[in-house]
Protein backbone atom coordinates (compact mmCIF):
# COMPACT_ATOMS: atom_id res chain seq x y z
CA UNK A 1 0.00 0.00 0.00
CA UNK A 2 1.49 3.35 -0.82
CA UNK A 3 1.19 6.54 1.52
CA UNK A 4 -1.30 7.90 -0.71
CA UNK A 5 -3.31 5.02 -0.80
CA UNK A 6 -3.01 4.71 3.19
CA UNK A 7 -4.45 8.49 3.40
CA UNK A 8 -6.73 8.69 1.03
CA UNK A 9 -10.20 9.24 2.95
CA UNK A 10 -14.06 8.26 1.88
CA UNK A 11 -15.74 11.27 1.49
CA UNK A 12 -19.46 11.18 1.30
CA UNK A 13 -21.07 12.62 -2.02
CA UNK A 14 -22.84 15.69 -2.38
CA UNK A 15 -25.99 14.80 -4.30
CA UNK A 16 -28.36 17.81 -5.27
CA UNK A 17 -31.83 17.40 -7.52
CA UNK A 18 -30.91 19.46 -10.39
CA UNK A 19 -34.17 20.78 -11.69
CA UNK A 20 -34.94 21.55 -15.79
CA UNK A 21 -35.11 25.11 -15.98
CA UNK A 22 -37.70 26.26 -19.13
CA UNK A 23 -36.48 29.27 -20.73
CA UNK A 24 -38.64 31.12 -23.72
CA UNK A 25 -36.69 32.73 -25.71
CA UNK A 26 -37.33 34.99 -28.79
CA UNK A 27 -37.96 33.17 -31.85
CA UNK A 28 -34.84 34.03 -33.57
CA UNK A 29 -32.76 32.95 -31.45
CA UNK A 30 -34.57 29.72 -30.53
CA UNK A 31 -34.52 28.74 -34.39
CA UNK A 32 -30.47 29.36 -34.59
CA UNK A 33 -29.96 27.03 -31.46
CA UNK A 34 -32.37 24.29 -33.55
CA UNK A 35 -29.71 24.43 -36.70
CA UNK A 36 -26.74 23.96 -34.78
CA UNK A 37 -25.63 20.24 -35.40
CA UNK A 38 -25.38 17.70 -32.66
CA UNK A 39 -22.22 17.75 -30.45
CA UNK A 40 -20.12 14.69 -30.95
CA UNK A 41 -20.24 12.03 -28.78
CA UNK A 42 -16.71 11.40 -27.40
CA UNK A 43 -16.92 7.44 -26.63
CA UNK A 44 -17.76 6.76 -30.71
CA UNK A 45 -16.44 9.85 -32.05
CA UNK A 46 -12.87 10.24 -31.09
CA UNK A 47 -10.63 9.03 -28.42
CA UNK A 48 -10.68 10.94 -24.96
CA UNK A 49 -7.44 13.03 -24.75
CA UNK A 50 -8.55 13.63 -20.81
CA UNK A 51 -10.99 11.59 -19.12
CA UNK A 52 -14.27 12.64 -17.58
CA UNK A 53 -14.85 13.24 -13.74
CA UNK A 54 -15.42 9.88 -12.58
CA UNK A 55 -13.51 7.91 -15.03
CA UNK A 56 -9.99 6.87 -15.52
CA UNK A 57 -7.98 6.61 -18.89
CA UNK A 58 -8.45 3.09 -18.64
CA UNK A 59 -12.70 3.31 -18.26
CA UNK A 60 -13.03 2.63 -14.73
CA UNK A 61 -14.76 4.41 -12.41
CA UNK A 62 -12.81 6.41 -9.99
CA UNK A 63 -13.76 8.21 -6.74
CA UNK A 64 -15.42 11.78 -7.99
CA UNK A 65 -13.47 14.90 -6.03
CA UNK A 66 -14.85 15.51 -2.92
CA UNK A 67 -17.23 18.34 -2.87
CA UNK A 68 -16.40 21.60 -0.33
CA UNK A 69 -16.63 20.46 3.16
CA UNK A 70 -18.93 22.35 5.35
CA UNK A 71 -18.73 21.65 8.82
CA UNK A 72 -20.38 24.09 10.55
CA UNK A 73 -18.41 24.73 13.18
CA UNK A 74 -16.14 28.39 13.63
CA UNK A 75 -13.46 29.40 15.15
CA UNK A 76 -13.55 29.77 18.97
CA UNK A 77 -16.81 27.41 19.22
CA UNK A 78 -17.52 25.38 22.15
CA UNK A 79 -18.64 21.49 21.12
CA UNK A 80 -19.50 19.32 23.51
CA UNK A 81 -18.78 15.76 22.99
CA UNK A 82 -21.83 14.32 20.95
CA UNK A 83 -21.31 17.73 18.40
CA UNK A 84 -17.64 17.06 18.49
CA UNK A 85 -17.75 13.21 17.08
CA UNK A 86 -20.06 14.83 14.45
CA UNK A 87 -17.63 17.16 13.79
CA UNK A 88 -14.66 14.57 13.76
CA UNK A 89 -16.53 11.93 11.53
CA UNK A 90 -17.18 14.45 8.97
CA UNK A 91 -13.45 17.07 9.11
CA UNK A 92 -11.33 15.68 10.68
CA UNK A 93 -9.13 19.07 10.02
CA UNK A 94 -11.90 21.30 11.60
CA UNK A 95 -11.92 18.33 14.36
CA UNK A 96 -7.87 18.75 15.18
CA UNK A 97 -8.22 22.54 14.83
CA UNK A 98 -10.73 23.06 17.71
CA UNK A 99 -8.99 21.04 20.05
CA UNK A 100 -6.18 23.96 19.93
CA UNK A 101 -8.78 25.88 21.86
CA UNK A 102 -9.90 23.78 24.72
CA UNK A 103 -7.72 23.68 28.01
CA UNK A 104 -5.63 21.02 28.69
CA UNK A 105 -7.07 18.85 30.56
CA UNK A 106 -8.67 14.97 30.59
CA UNK A 107 -11.46 16.10 27.88
CA UNK A 108 -9.18 17.05 25.62
CA UNK A 109 -6.37 14.44 26.08
CA UNK A 110 -9.27 11.91 25.61
CA UNK A 111 -10.78 13.68 21.91
CA UNK A 112 -6.83 13.95 20.87
CA UNK A 113 -6.48 10.02 21.15
CA UNK A 114 -9.99 9.70 19.61
CA UNK A 115 -9.31 11.94 16.67
CA UNK A 116 -5.58 10.56 16.39
CA UNK A 117 -7.00 6.72 16.25
CA UNK A 118 -9.77 8.14 13.67
CA UNK A 119 -7.55 9.91 11.63
CA UNK A 120 -4.72 7.31 11.72
CA UNK A 121 -6.23 5.25 9.57
CA UNK A 122 -8.51 7.01 7.42
CA UNK A 123 -6.06 10.20 6.46
CA UNK A 124 -2.94 10.21 8.28
CA UNK A 125 -0.66 11.97 5.57
CA UNK A 126 -3.45 14.45 6.09
CA UNK A 127 -3.14 14.08 9.99
CA UNK A 128 0.69 14.37 9.84
CA UNK A 129 0.78 17.96 7.53
CA UNK A 130 -1.57 19.34 10.07
CA UNK A 131 0.45 18.17 13.14
CA UNK A 132 3.61 19.55 11.56
CA UNK A 133 2.13 23.12 10.85
CA UNK A 134 1.80 23.19 14.71
CA UNK A 135 3.24 25.77 16.69
CA UNK A 136 5.75 24.42 19.27
CA UNK A 137 4.41 23.56 22.52
CA UNK A 138 2.87 20.90 24.66
CA UNK A 139 -0.53 20.70 22.51
CA UNK A 140 1.74 19.85 19.42
CA UNK A 141 4.06 17.37 21.42
CA UNK A 142 0.72 15.90 22.80
CA UNK A 143 -0.89 15.44 19.24
CA UNK A 144 2.70 13.80 17.87
CA UNK A 145 2.73 11.49 20.64
CA UNK A 146 -1.15 10.48 20.06
CA UNK A 147 -0.56 10.21 16.48
CA UNK A 148 2.54 8.09 16.18
CA UNK A 149 0.71 5.72 18.97
CA UNK A 150 -2.26 5.39 17.03
CA UNK A 151 -0.69 5.24 13.82
CA UNK A 152 1.58 2.31 14.86
CA UNK A 153 -0.80 0.19 16.92
CA UNK A 154 -1.46 -0.79 13.36
CA UNK A 155 0.26 0.37 10.74
CA UNK A 156 3.87 0.75 12.50
CA UNK A 157 6.14 -0.05 9.18
CA UNK A 158 4.15 3.09 7.11
CA UNK A 159 4.03 5.29 10.50
CA UNK A 160 7.97 4.60 10.47
CA UNK A 161 8.63 5.80 7.07
CA UNK A 162 7.24 8.89 7.88
CA UNK A 163 8.63 9.59 10.87
CA UNK A 164 11.68 8.86 9.40
CA UNK A 165 11.16 10.80 6.53
CA UNK A 166 10.53 13.60 8.91
CA UNK A 167 13.10 13.74 11.69
CA UNK A 168 14.11 17.38 10.29
CA UNK A 169 11.24 18.62 11.94
CA UNK A 170 10.80 19.74 15.56
CA UNK A 171 7.27 18.25 15.79
CA UNK A 172 8.39 14.66 15.20
CA UNK A 173 10.54 14.50 18.44
CA UNK A 174 7.54 13.59 20.85
CA UNK A 175 6.32 11.13 17.66
CA UNK A 176 9.30 9.28 17.87
CA UNK A 177 9.05 8.29 21.63
CA UNK A 178 5.30 7.16 20.36
CA UNK A 179 5.95 4.86 17.27
CA UNK A 180 8.94 3.61 19.24
CA UNK A 181 6.54 2.79 22.79
CA UNK A 182 3.60 1.56 20.42
CA UNK A 183 5.56 -0.88 18.15
CA UNK A 184 7.72 -2.53 21.18
CA UNK A 185 4.60 -3.42 22.77
CA UNK A 186 3.81 -5.24 20.06
CA UNK A 187 7.25 -6.75 17.82
CA UNK A 188 10.00 -5.57 19.88
CA UNK A 189 12.37 -7.25 17.87
CA UNK A 190 11.43 -5.14 14.95
CA UNK A 191 10.85 -1.84 16.74
CA UNK A 192 14.40 -2.81 17.52
CA UNK A 193 15.82 -3.06 14.03
CA UNK A 194 13.73 0.77 13.85
CA UNK A 195 15.29 2.23 16.49
CA UNK A 196 18.86 0.96 15.44
CA UNK A 197 18.94 2.46 12.12
CA UNK A 198 18.09 6.38 13.78
CA UNK A 199 21.35 8.56 13.55
CA UNK A 200 19.89 12.04 15.10
CA UNK A 201 21.45 11.91 18.88
CA UNK A 202 17.99 12.99 19.98
CA UNK A 203 15.81 10.68 18.28
CA UNK A 204 17.72 7.92 18.66
CA UNK A 205 17.92 9.00 22.52
CA UNK A 206 14.19 9.60 22.87
CA UNK A 207 13.62 6.04 20.77
CA UNK A 208 15.93 3.99 22.68
CA UNK A 209 13.97 5.69 25.93
CA UNK A 210 10.86 4.62 24.75
CA UNK A 211 11.56 1.28 23.33
CA UNK A 212 13.34 0.34 26.91
CA UNK A 213 10.05 1.27 29.00
CA UNK A 214 7.82 -0.80 26.57
CA UNK A 215 10.10 -3.71 26.29
CA UNK A 216 10.63 -3.94 30.28
CA UNK A 217 6.49 -4.27 29.91
CA UNK A 218 6.58 -7.54 28.67
CA UNK A 219 10.26 -9.14 28.29
CA UNK A 220 12.87 -7.41 30.69
CA UNK A 221 15.34 -9.77 30.48
CA UNK A 222 15.76 -9.38 26.97
CA UNK A 223 15.41 -5.40 27.36
CA UNK A 224 17.71 -5.81 30.40
CA UNK A 225 20.21 -7.00 27.67
CA UNK A 226 20.17 -5.46 25.04
CA UNK A 227 20.37 -1.86 27.45
CA UNK A 228 23.45 -3.17 29.05
CA UNK A 229 25.17 -3.60 25.73
CA UNK A 230 24.48 0.06 24.12
CA UNK A 231 28.20 1.05 23.02
CA UNK A 232 26.81 4.83 23.10
CA UNK A 233 26.37 5.65 26.98
CA UNK A 234 23.88 8.58 26.49
CA UNK A 235 21.66 6.08 24.57
CA UNK A 236 22.82 3.16 26.97
CA UNK A 237 21.47 5.99 30.14
CA UNK A 238 18.34 6.71 28.66
CA UNK A 239 17.47 2.70 27.80
CA UNK A 240 18.50 1.44 31.68
CA UNK A 241 16.43 4.81 33.45
CA UNK A 242 13.51 4.10 31.48
CA UNK A 243 13.87 0.06 31.47
CA UNK A 244 14.37 0.03 35.25
CA UNK A 245 11.27 2.81 35.46
CA UNK A 246 8.95 0.19 33.75
CA UNK A 247 10.12 -2.92 35.60
CA UNK A 248 10.14 -1.72 38.78
CA UNK A 249 6.08 -1.04 38.68
CA UNK A 250 5.87 -5.10 37.71
CA UNK A 251 9.03 -6.51 39.65
CA UNK A 252 11.19 -4.36 41.46
CA UNK A 253 13.04 -7.23 43.28
CA UNK A 254 14.37 -8.36 40.05
CA UNK A 255 15.51 -4.70 38.69
CA UNK A 256 16.75 -4.01 41.84
CA UNK A 257 18.90 -7.52 41.43
CA UNK A 258 20.16 -6.34 37.58
CA UNK A 259 21.58 -2.68 38.58
CA UNK A 260 23.28 -4.10 41.33
CA UNK A 261 24.63 -7.45 39.48
CA UNK A 262 24.76 -6.07 35.64
CA UNK A 263 25.37 -2.01 36.03
CA UNK A 264 29.15 -1.86 36.77
CA UNK A 265 29.35 1.57 35.30
CA UNK A 266 28.90 4.05 38.35
CA UNK A 267 26.82 6.72 36.84
CA UNK A 268 24.97 4.47 35.21
CA UNK A 269 24.23 2.68 37.98
CA UNK A 270 23.52 5.41 40.12
CA UNK A 271 20.79 6.52 37.97
CA UNK A 272 19.32 3.33 37.66
CA UNK A 273 19.29 2.91 41.43
CA UNK A 274 17.62 6.25 42.21
CA UNK A 275 14.78 5.55 39.30
CA UNK A 276 13.82 2.32 41.34
CA UNK A 277 13.40 4.05 44.39
CA UNK A 278 11.28 6.95 43.66
CA UNK A 279 8.99 4.04 42.02
CA UNK A 280 9.59 1.48 44.43
CA UNK A 281 8.69 4.02 47.33
CA UNK A 282 5.19 5.08 46.56
CA UNK A 283 4.51 1.11 46.12
CA UNK A 284 6.25 -0.70 49.11
CA UNK A 285 8.27 1.82 51.09
CA UNK A 286 9.43 -0.93 53.59
CA UNK A 287 10.86 -3.04 50.82
CA UNK A 288 12.69 -0.06 49.54
CA UNK A 289 14.14 1.08 53.29
CA UNK A 290 15.62 -2.27 53.47
CA UNK A 291 17.46 -2.29 49.99
CA UNK A 292 18.89 1.35 50.89
CA UNK A 293 20.02 0.10 54.32
CA UNK A 294 22.39 -1.93 52.13
CA UNK A 295 23.87 0.23 49.33
CA UNK A 296 26.68 0.94 52.04
CA UNK A 297 28.35 3.87 52.55
CA UNK A 298 29.00 6.71 49.30
CA UNK A 299 27.05 9.06 47.17
CA UNK A 300 24.50 6.78 46.21
CA UNK A 301 23.70 5.45 49.72
CA UNK A 302 23.08 9.73 49.92
CA UNK A 303 20.99 10.30 47.16
CA UNK A 304 18.83 7.18 48.19
CA UNK A 305 18.06 8.65 51.25
CA UNK A 306 17.27 12.21 49.78
CA UNK A 307 15.01 10.71 47.09
CA UNK A 308 13.10 7.94 49.44
CA UNK A 309 12.68 10.77 51.86
CA UNK A 310 11.10 13.39 48.88
CA UNK A 311 8.75 9.74 48.10
CA UNK A 312 7.58 9.41 51.63
CA UNK A 313 7.22 13.23 52.06
CA UNK A 314 3.60 13.45 50.80
CA UNK A 315 1.74 10.57 52.97
CA UNK A 316 3.96 10.40 55.70
CA UNK A 317 6.32 13.94 56.45
CA UNK A 318 7.25 12.83 59.63
CA UNK A 319 9.23 9.47 58.46
CA UNK A 320 10.41 11.27 55.45
CA UNK A 321 12.02 13.91 57.94
CA UNK A 322 13.70 11.08 59.82
CA UNK A 323 15.04 9.89 57.11
CA UNK A 324 16.36 13.09 55.42
CA UNK A 325 18.30 13.69 58.79
CA UNK A 326 19.88 10.94 58.44
CA UNK A 327 21.51 12.25 55.46
CA UNK A 328 25.39 13.17 56.30
CA UNK A 329 26.20 16.25 54.50
CA UNK A 330 24.37 19.33 55.53
CA UNK A 331 23.48 21.36 52.66
CA UNK A 332 21.84 18.71 51.46
CA UNK A 333 19.91 17.97 54.57
CA UNK A 334 18.83 21.42 55.17
CA UNK A 335 17.65 21.14 51.68
CA UNK A 336 15.91 18.11 51.98
CA UNK A 337 13.89 18.80 55.24
CA UNK A 338 12.83 22.31 54.00
CA UNK A 339 11.85 20.94 50.79
CA UNK A 340 9.31 18.51 52.81
CA UNK A 341 8.65 21.67 55.15
CA UNK A 342 7.40 23.47 52.39
CA UNK A 343 4.99 20.92 50.87
CA UNK A 344 3.63 19.65 54.03
CA UNK A 345 2.84 23.73 55.22
CA UNK A 346 0.72 23.81 51.73
CA UNK A 347 -1.48 20.40 52.47
CA UNK A 348 -1.56 20.32 56.52
CA UNK A 349 -0.12 23.35 58.09
CA UNK A 350 -1.56 22.88 61.51
CA UNK A 351 -0.20 19.18 61.53
CA UNK A 352 3.33 21.28 61.03
CA UNK A 353 2.79 23.39 63.60
CA UNK A 354 1.92 20.98 65.72
CA UNK A 355 5.11 18.82 64.42
CA UNK A 356 7.56 22.01 65.42
CA UNK A 357 5.82 22.72 68.57
CA UNK A 358 6.73 19.61 69.49
CA UNK A 359 10.19 18.93 68.72
CA UNK A 360 12.43 22.41 68.74
CA UNK A 361 15.59 20.17 69.52
CA UNK A 362 15.16 18.87 65.92
CA UNK A 363 16.32 22.32 65.05
CA UNK A 364 19.46 22.56 66.74
CA UNK A 365 21.04 23.23 63.18
CA UNK A 366 21.52 27.52 63.40
CA UNK A 367 20.97 27.32 59.35
CA UNK A 368 18.05 25.16 59.53
CA UNK A 369 16.14 26.92 62.43
CA UNK A 370 17.23 30.51 59.87
CA UNK A 371 15.20 28.80 56.72
CA UNK A 372 12.31 27.40 59.00
CA UNK A 373 11.70 30.89 60.33
CA UNK A 374 11.38 32.59 56.61
CA UNK A 375 9.08 29.88 56.07
CA UNK A 376 6.80 30.88 58.88
CA UNK A 377 6.82 34.62 58.10
CA UNK A 378 4.97 34.09 54.63
CA UNK A 379 2.20 31.76 56.13
CA UNK A 380 1.84 31.98 59.63
CA UNK A 381 3.73 35.15 61.61
CA UNK A 382 2.48 34.68 64.82
CA UNK A 383 3.24 31.06 65.15
CA UNK A 384 7.14 31.94 64.26
CA UNK A 385 7.15 34.20 67.22
CA UNK A 386 5.95 31.05 69.35
CA UNK A 387 8.54 29.10 67.64
CA UNK A 388 11.27 31.95 68.34
CA UNK A 389 9.93 31.92 72.37
CA UNK A 390 10.62 27.83 72.46
CA UNK A 391 13.90 27.81 70.54
CA UNK A 392 15.07 30.05 73.40
CA UNK A 393 13.45 27.99 75.75
CA UNK A 394 15.47 24.97 74.31
CA UNK A 395 18.76 27.14 74.57
CA UNK A 396 19.76 26.76 71.49
CA UNK A 397 22.69 28.36 69.61
CA UNK A 398 21.69 31.71 68.37
CA UNK A 399 21.39 31.85 64.38
CA UNK A 400 23.90 33.31 61.91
Amino acid sequence: MTGDDAGAKPVRLALAGVGLLLVIVVGVMLADSLRQPPAPETDSARPETTPPAGRTTAGTRSAPAPPPRTTGWTAGEALDRSAWRELLADDPLAAAQSLGQMAPDEERDGRMQELMESWSRSAPAEAGEWLLGQPAGEFRDDAAEEFALAWAAHTPEAAALWVSGHLDQAATRAAVGGLASAWAAQDPRAALEWVEGLTRPGAARDANGALAYAWGQVAPLSAARWAAGLDDPDLRRAAAVNLVNSWSETDPDAAAAWIAGELREPTLRDAAALTLIHTWADDDPRSASRWIAGLGDGPLLESSKAIFAESLAAGAPVDAIAWARSIAADDRRREAILNIYEDWIETDKPALVDYLRSSPEAHSDPALREEVYDLLYDHDPDFRAELLRLYEEAALPPCG
